[in-house]
């Protein structure tokens, strides 16, 4: 046959394989031990070393490092520590500590003298720490250390404790503490709460914009200074020349930014007495009021946060500081349309307010309006760059943008400006892994997580910066703390799902992800809602995935088909949909459509496609490697810039064997891949052989924010016999030989016009070629097809549409010869188009309503004709355990460019694409009933009524009439996953 399309796509593999990416060399500065023990990774007040050289104290500075034998000691505040062996410390005021021992880089030795230290160590068995009273030796865990004056304290948070003295011993698990007093043995001391033990170690975001040129009053010049201290990170500087005002002139403006300062270092006792004085002075002061309120926020106390921050404003409706107070306890109260609102009010009141700019960027990045959290941003920058939160921000919105570089400008130098505050390292942590900075990034973020120990959402993110690195069961420890933080939180349940999957645990993955679910609508504290129900699309599809694991093929349609009912752009459900009709059969066209709309949907990544999943009509054996997608296809929860390689095989019987390899690179915004697919095989009997190979290249760019492009090259060729399966088994041809040629060229892109619509592009170039040979007759098919497709994608609460145009037109030419000589010639020029409405209308809240319409086109040798086919469907939620699905849609059948088309598949769950003969006219009945009567047992059934109208040319007069024929289909589960 004729070959064309190039050859170089067959070696590209091949040379995607060969690209290595060098790390350049590194320059350290010089230290005073190689290697050194310990580095001070933040610092609020004044800590001082003593080295073992020499006997004075001497200050220490963020980024200094420690050696052995060294004595730190804190006098004020707060300070954070990372240990050489992953093992992150805070210290709270008061606290003493010497550096004894090391050994291999990896086990270490404190002795903490006095004090109070928060330890989170990763590495088991590799620190033991010593106090006057009692010595512990830890294996991989997270704890607290207390020493007074007669004794000594220990919380375990997670892991294990051995701690003895000589008096005695016991070993401390989770959510214990002991006490050992002088000359005692440890005793075990009732804790409830364990981690109230860690609320020095809190985060308290800022809420007002002081500007030292606004101070007004008689000690304007010592409260300007001070200001300027606290800009200067001298805390206690500032706060020593607020005490040097006479307390009989401490007014409600001394107590204010005297709370805010203590409040910026943990000492919410203090600051709530300062609070209380001058609520004292002035009971309607509404800034007063809502610093009280943020205090609650972080405290979790939400209905007080709600209460004070609405007094607050009734007080003070002209105060930014009360608005932007409403702002969080509206986002803790999940709803963050009210919580932008307040924002945007506390603007109106000051332009100039940079934290309430802040605070608009967060939560216009929150509803996924990038640009718009871009440009709140600059502006909070703008008005105040010596904010750290303003600086923060930005960098979050530079992340969101790709601009990585001038998203780790921001993070660091908001963490010079505010060395305490957590989500600076986070970010910093998340630039780095976006850059392949992986064990960087994780520090970054474990030191977030060190100076704010109690916040859930940084626990996720460190649990899944460890599953990234595969350091199980570190990820899972973090996850199991994040649901202890916030058991409202549906991410680590989601995660830890993820996690379980990975490691073979599928049944107890899919009861963490079912929790996740149930838990979903907890996430619009930092979601709007429209952005949760792309997360419910996102957990419905990854429930499906784990069911399709599981063998539970049909709950997973089930969950997908939901899935895209709720997002139609939810790229996830798509994919699992194309997965999960690889299993039934006549779903090819559905399968391969569904695995286009999840193409043109995803973000760019480096999930690498495997050749043959876009091809249909591929005859290999059924769960055989090559044509299984692989899990880790979907969930590298980090985006970063990498190379990865799939590759799997498999050899049998009967000259049976396959391979495949894809090799994918993703760099910023632009990720390639390439892949090649082969099987073979002889068959079972005579002229049963099947020679097919795939290759295939995919590109995709992030032009911006907003738009994607891609384009991606196949090419086909596939030889075989007769693998027809008849009853006999001696009844085949011998000698019937058949060999295609298939190339295609497609080309989409995605723009995102807003974060609740976006706009498809497609267009598919494929040109087939096919040789039919058996004796004295053979065939030969050429055809050539272009096919152009859009769609429009919107997605409310209540409402999501599909809007959307096909036109396609190609040739054929059909040749018949016999004996060799040509017998018949067909030439056809065929086209069509189409135009189609879907609506998904959400009303009651457990019901959805699926309308719609398409207009229907085509011309080609057999029929010339207009057509409007109606599509109706119900999803009804009857209990949170039990969904019915109804579904009735007319369709006419069109010649598809490589069997793909970005129409919707299914209505209400039922199939409309099916590989019928051109100008069919179809109907199609459905009922379903899903039901999961436990958590552990599935149940559902499912009949559907189809009617068929083929268009057919009579032998004798060669005119066309319809031929009508009715097919039913029943089908019924049963799933059990004992438990």
């Amino acid at each position: 046959m004729r070959r064309r399309g190039g050859q170089w796509v067959r070696f590209f593999p091949v040379i995607l394989l060969g690209l290595v990416f060098f790390p350049g060399a590194g320059s350290q500065a010089a230290e005073r031990c190689v290697p050194w023990v310990a580095k001070l990774v933040s610092v609020e007040g004044t800590i001082e070393v003593k080295h073992t050289a020499q006997g004075e104290w001497s200050s220490a500075t963020l980024g200094d490092t420690f050696c052995v034998g060294d004595t730190i000691r804190l006098q004020q505040w707060r300070a954070a520590i990372r240990l050489n062996n992953e093992t992150m410390i805070r210290l709270d005021a008061g606290t003493t500590l010497t550096f004894t021992k090391v050994e291999d880089d990896t086990l270490s030795w404190l002795n903490i003298i006095k004090g109070l230290v928060h330890f989170m160590s990763r590495v088991p068995r590799s620190l033991t720490v010593t106090t006057p009273f009692v010595n512990g030796t830890i294996e991989g865990t997270e704890f607290l250390v207390e020493v007074v004056d007669e004794q000594a304290t220990i919380w375990v948070f997670e892991g294990r404790i051995f701690a003895s003295n000589e008096s005695g011993n016991l070993t401390l698990v989770n959510g214990q503490a002991a006490v050992s007093k002088s000359g005692q043995a440890p005793a075990l001391v009732t804790v409830v709460k364990p981690w109230d033990a860690v609320q020095w170690a809190l985060y308290y975001p800022p809420l007002i914009d002081y500007r030292p040129a606004e101070v007004k009053g008689d000690d304007a010049t010592i409260i300007r200074s001070a200001l300027e201290s606290y800009r200067q990170n001298d805390l206690s500087g500032a706060l020593s020349q607020l005490e040097s005002i006479p307390e009989a002139r401490r007014d409600v403006q001394f107590y204010l930014l005297r709370a805010g300062l203590l409040l910026s270092v943990g000492r919410v006792e203090q600051a709530r007495a300062d609070l209380a004085e001058a609520r004292r002075l002035e009971p309607g002061n509404g800034r007063v009021l809502a610093l009280q309120s943020v205090i609650a926020v972080v405290q979790n106390d939400k209905e007080a946060a709600l209460r004070l921050a609405r007094e607050a404003r009734e007080q003070a409706p002209e105060s930014p500081a009360t608005w932007l107070a409403l702002s969080y306890a509206y986002q803790a109260g999940f709803d963050i349309e009210k919580a932008q609102e307040s924002v945007e009010q506390a603007l109106k009141i000051n332009p100039a307010d940079a934290l309430a700019w802040a605070r608009l960027s967060e939560l216009w990045l929150s509803r996924g309006y990038l640009d718009r959290s871009l440009e709140a941003a600059q502006q909070a920058v703008a008005r105040n760059p010596d904010l750290a939160h303003t600086q923060t921000v930005l960098g979050f919105a530079y992340l969101t943008q790709f601009k990585i570089e001038e998203a780790k400008a921001a993070f660091q130098k908001a963490i010079q400006l505010d060395q305490a505050a957590p989500l600076p390292r986070m970010g910093l942590g998340l630039a780095k892994i976006r850059v392949s900075n992986l064990a960087e990034g994780r520090r970054d973020i474990e030191i977030a997580a060190g100076l704010d120990p109690n916040n859930a959402i940084i626990r996720s993110y460190l649990g899944k910066a460890y599953f990234e690195e595969k350091r199980d069961p570190l990820d899972g420890t973090q996850f199991d703390i994040a649901k202890e933080l916030d058991p409202r939180d549906p991410t680590p349940w989601f995660y830890d799902a993820l996690r379980k999957q990975l490691i073979n645990q599928p049944v107890e993955a899919l009861h963490d992800l079912q929790e996740s679910i149930r838990l979903n609508d907890n996430r619009v504290v930092s979601r709007s809602g429209l952005l949760m129900d792309k997360d419910e699309a996102v957990r419905n599809a990854t429930v499906g995935r784990i069911y399709q694991n599981l063998g539970f093929q049909q709950r997973a349609l089930v969950e997908g088909w939901y899935g895209i009912t709720v997002d139609p752009a939810s790229q996830m459900a798509h994919r699992l949909l194309a997965d999960s009709y690889s299993a039934l059969p006549r779903h090819d066209i559905a399968r391969v459509s569904e695995l286009l709309q999840s193409q043109l949907l995803q973000e760019i990544n480096t999930n690498n496609l495997q050749p043959q999943l876009a091809e249909r009509n591929i005859q290999i054996l059924e769960g055989a490697g090559p044509a299984v997608s692989s899990f880790n296809e979907f969930n590298p929860i980090f985006m970063r810039n990498n190379v990865r390689v799939l590759g799997d095989g498999l050899v049998g019987n009967l000259g049976t064997s396959a391979y495949s390899v894809v090799p994918s690179i993703l760099y910023d915004r632009f990720s390639l891949s390439g892949g090649v697919f082969q099987y073979w095989t002889d068959g079972f009997r005579r002229n049963n052989d099947v020679k097919d190979t795939i290759y295939n290249v995919f590109g995709q760019a992030a032009v911006t924010s907003k738009l994607n492009i891609q384009a991606e090259y196949r090419e086909r060729h596939s030889e075989q016999g007769d693998v027809a399966f008849n009853f006999d088994p001696d009844n085949f041809q011998r000698t019937f030989r058949q060999d295609t040629d298939q190339w295609t060229y497609r080309f989409g892109s995605r723009y995102a016009l807003a974060p609740h619509s976006d706009f498809l592009v497609s267009f598919i170039h494929g040109n087939f070629q096919q040789d039919v040979d058996q004796p004295g007759l053979s065939g030969k098919t050429d055809q050539d097809r272009n096919q152009v497709e859009g769609q429009y994608l919107f997605r409310h609460d209540l409402v999501t549409a599909t809007v959307g145009g096909r036109w396609a037109k190609g040739n054929q030419d059909t040749r018949l010869f016999f004996n060799g000589a040509l017998a018949s010639q067909i030439k056809d020029d065929p086209k069509d188009s189409s135009g189609y409405v879907y609506l998904n209308v959400k009303w009651p809240q457990n019901v959805i309503w699926t309308g719609g319409l398409a207009v229907e086109s085509i011309d080609n040798i057999t029929d010339d004709e207009v057509r409007v086919s109606p599509k109706a469907g119900v999803q009804w939620n009857i209990t949170e355990r039990a969904r019915l699905r109804l579904g009735y849609f007319q369709r006419l059948q069109r010649r598809l460019t490589v069997a793909q088309t970005i129409e919707p598949t299914q209505v209400a769950g039922f199939n409309q694409l099916f590989d019928d003969i051109d100008s069919s006219h179809t109907e199609r009945w459905g009922a379903g009933l899903d039901t999961n009567p436990t958590d552990n047992i599935y149940v559902g059934a499912e009949y559907t009524l189809r009617k068929i109208e083929a268009p057919l040319i009579d032998a004798n007069t060669f005119e066309t009439f319809r031929f009508e024929r009715w097919e039913d289909l029943a089908r019924a589960y049963v799933y059990w996953t004992p438990h």
